[in-house]
Formats: structure tokens, sequence, C-alpha cells
């Protein structure tokens, strides 16, 4: 199987703003918390030319390991510096995402026995190849 790249893009949905955009392949390191005793909350968004672009929703919880302050960093770890930190908080470590190849919308039209198939893409890489080889140039 041969893998291409899809375009990444996390945006932290507290700020509004991307913190990420690169091709996968990509390990993102991400602040869990985004103050004290919120959850950091980021949509993680892959897309592809030719494809349907899909969106997930990374939403921080509470690490089950927040809970040992009761017996080891105590009140002061449980209160203040976990909270302050985002350490209370934990993301999914992985996101996968499959993409849907879309159709090219394009319009048929047929008379006197000639067939014209005329696409409509946004941009040449969602014509087929087969389809690509035999186009000509038309000049205005």
């Amino acid at each position: 199987m041969i893998v291409t790249p899809r375009n990444v893009r996390i945006l932290n949905l507290h700020t509004g703003k991307y913190v990420m955009e690169a091709q996968t392949p990509v390990v993102a390191s991400l602040d869990r918390g985004a103050g004290y005793f919120v959850p950091a909350k980021y949509e993680v968004i892959v897309d592809k030319p030719g494809y349907t672009p899909q969106s997930f929703i990374l939403e921080g919880r509470i690490d089950g390991w927040y809970f040992c302050n009761l017996f080891v960093g105590g009140l002061i770890g449980m209160l203040i510096v976990d909270p302050l930190t985002g350490d209370m908080y934990v993301l999914p470590r992985e996101v996968h995402a499959v993409l849907t190849k879309v159709d090219v919308p394009r319009a048929e039209v047929e008379g006197h026995g000639n067939r014209l198939v005329l696409y409509l893409p946004d941009n040449i890489e969602q014509i087929p190849n087969e389809v690509r080889q035999t186009m000509q140039l038309v000049e205005r």
C-alpha cells in the first residue's frame, strides 16, 4: 500500500488559533490543560485534495493517576500543581483518519450520436488519470 501525505491542522478551540499545520505522519505535542481546572480542547482536521476531509475533537479528560495525589502529592498536587500545569488531564495518544475519495462532479451531455462528459473539478487532481491523459488544451 502506498501512503501519500495528507494535510493535518490542529485548532485550539479555546483560543481559535491553529497550533499546528503539517503533513502526515506527524507527532504533535499538545498542552493538556487550558487553564486552572480547564481541560484543553482541540479540533484535528485531516484533508487531502480529492478526498472528503475528516475532523476529530480531542478534549482532555481527567487522568486516573491524578487521584494518586491523595496518597503521594497531597492537596498541593491535587488542588494547585496539577490543575495549573494541566497534568491532571490526558489526551488520546493517537488519531487515525481514513479519508473517502470524492466523486468528481460531472455533467453528461448527449446529442447526435456523440457523448460529451464535462468534468467540473475544484482542481486537476480530481480528474481521473485516464481522462487527464486524453485531454487537450483549448485556446480561448
